[in-house]
């Protein structure tokens, strides 16, 4: 038992006999409809291989495209598949004070908006772990030991993260029943210990995940600009969660709002798409950002997407090398689709979902040759985007301009698509953040905070997953000073009052006098609507009239 155990001010007896026949009880979701699978050609219609060509490879892309169903029944009581949820909360002593009133705040909308089937722990974090509250149904007495619980919380110690997070697995590794969706959201402000006092150089994530007996999500929170972003962009990758930056410390609650509403709506679980080409063709790369691939030689393909939240979307982009064609046939089949998941709704039964096939067609005499679908071209964008954001993400450790490079090289790139020509949505968000990124690649503002900008827009796009992403601001053009680095200020570096991106937007002078051009400070959008679905939308409407109330 890891320590601080012993001394739970809120037994963490997992109540078992609570949750034995819930499914009978209260009447859990039957999912009706089916994610969608279907497979989008670049172009219906291909030119006919000439004599010249015979000894050349052509490429074509096809698009695997899986759509979530519309979970209409979501806002009905007890009509949703409940959650185990265990939160990990930092209380080191740098969360003292507005910080840690701000994550008590949100505890409180996050337990108000857990239904009476859903069970909840609380496990914080300083020098060493302690749960507060074991996984416990949030009926009206566990909410009311759930707030409590969350009212005592103290700021004080250090900042050990994996002893907390490791606490946060055991709880769901001991369980003997379990609800069908399970998670954990954790939370830091700082470095890890081990970090910082150079016990280690990086946190080592897989001792975390050998005693945990299924692969469970945790969504980590970056809170303020001193915490690791490295540290918790790692955890997310390694556990199938997502990682948000809560740049504005008075938007924690939103963040969690937005996650939570994503948990609280997951439709499908264990998701798997089988891809096998057709006839003569053979895969040559398979684009699954969001997933695992393995491969099977050249033919086939196998896709590994985890959960999905009702109304999400994933696409893979498959290359494939085309056969030589058969002049006794004007059409061909090139790739076939089919797929798997568990559903949530039934106790995690797992279901198939239905086969899709492509068929493409040669060119007639005299016709035209066709453009790239759009819903294709936009996806070359996202993958593009998301691969410059994590060559970046490398290479800013050595070259911010490099780094800087990449992203201008990806921008342009996109700029020239036949996508954003047309106005597609994504695209031009793609490159309005590109935008923004090439801004945080100025030392100063990249080492206090547009690392953990890049960082957490990458993770974004790479799972076509919704991350909150609070008003990201431009840099001064002038400023230069600021922090010398995360967790600490450098030699020379100037006071944090006088760092523009920490000011907000209302603000017209620095602390030494300057001013600062209303142009300077602008906010861009304040959250990331790619990937937002309608629960998301839901549940952050809710964190803001819970918020305006207070």
């Amino acid at each position: 038992m890891a320590a601080g155990f012993e001394n739970s001010e809120v037994s963490s007896t997992l109540q078992e006999d609570e949750i034995v026949h819930l499914s009978e009880e209260l009447g859990w979701l039957v999912i009706g409809e089916q994610p969608e699978l279907k497979i989008i050609g670049e172009v219906d219609k291909i030119k006919a291989r000439g004599e010249e060509e015979e000894e050349k490879e052509r490429c074509y892309t096809a698009l695997v495209h899986l759509k979530a169903p519309k979970d209409d029944s979501l806002a009905a009581a007890d009509a949703r598949a409940p959650v185990d949820l265990v939160t990990v909360l930092d209380v080191s002593g740098s969360m003292r004070g507005q910080k840690l009133e701000l994550v008590k705040t949100a505890m409180e909308f996050v337990i108000r908006n857990l239904r009476q089937q859903d069970r909840l722990a609380i496990v914080s974090f300083s020098d060493e772990p302690k749960v507060h509250l074991g996984l416990k149904r949030m009926t009206h007495d566990g909410r009311a030991a759930a707030l409590s619980a969350v009212e005592k919380l103290r700021s004080l110690g250090g900042t050990e993260i994996r002893p907390g997070l490791k606490a946060g697995f055991d709880l769901l590794s001991r369980r003997k029943n379990r609800n069908p969706v399970s998670s954990i959201m954790l939370l830091s402000d700082g470095m890890d210990n081990a970090i910082t006092f150079k016990r280690c150089k990086v946190l080592p994530v897989d001792s975390y995940l050998e005693d945990c007996s299924e692969r469970v999500p945790v969504h980590t929170f970056g809170f303020g600009s001193d915490h690791d972003p490295e540290a918790m962009l790692s955890i997310a990758e390694a556990t199938g969660g997502s990682f948000c930056y809560v740049q504005e410390e008075s938007t924690v609650q939103h963040a969690f709002a937005q996650c939570i509403g994503g948990l609280l709506s997951v439709v499908a679980q264990e998701v798997e798409v089988c891809i096998e080409a057709s006839g003569g063709a053979k895969i040559r790369s398979v684009e699954a950002t969001a997933g695992t691939t393995a491969m099977d030689g050249d033919r086939a393909a196998t896709v590994k997407l985890g959960s999905l939240y009702a109304e999400e979307e994933r696409d893979i982009l498959v290359e494939l090398l085309l056969p030589s064609s058969d002049s006794s046939s004007l059409s061909m089949e090139l790739l076939k689709v089919e797929g798997s998941f568990q559903d949530p709704g039934q106790s995690n039964k797992t279901q198939q979902l239905a086969t899709s096939s492509l068929v493409i067609q040669e060119l007639k005499a005299g016709e035209e040759e066709e453009a790239t679908k759009i819903e294709v071209d936009r996806q070359k964008n996202r993958v593009s985007a998301s691969k410059a954001m994590a060559a970046a993400r490398k290479l800013g450790s050595g070259s911010l301009a490099s780094a800087k490079q990449v992203l201008v090289d990806v921008k342009q790139k996109i700029e020239s698509s036949r996508a954003f020509g047309a106005g597609d949505g994504l695209s031009r968000r793609l490159v309005r953040e590109l935008d923004e990124l090439i801004q945080c690649m100025k030392r100063d503002y990249y080492h206090s905070e547009g690392h953990a900008v890049l960082l957490a827009k990458g993770n974004s796009h790479c799972n076509q997953r919704a991350s909150y992403q609070a008003k990201a601001r431009k840099r001064p053009a002038f400023f230069e000073g600021g922090r010398g680095g995360r967790g600490g200020r450098g030699a020379g570096a100037k006071p944090r009052s006088n760092a523009a991106p920490c000011l907000g937007a209302s603000a017209k002078r620095m602390s030494t006098g300057g001013v600062l051009s209303e142009s300077l400070v602008q906010e861009t959008s304040s959250d990331d609507e790619s990937y937002r679905t309608s629960a998301m939308v839901d549940m952050l409407d809710k964190s803001k009239k819970f918020k305006s109330k207070r």
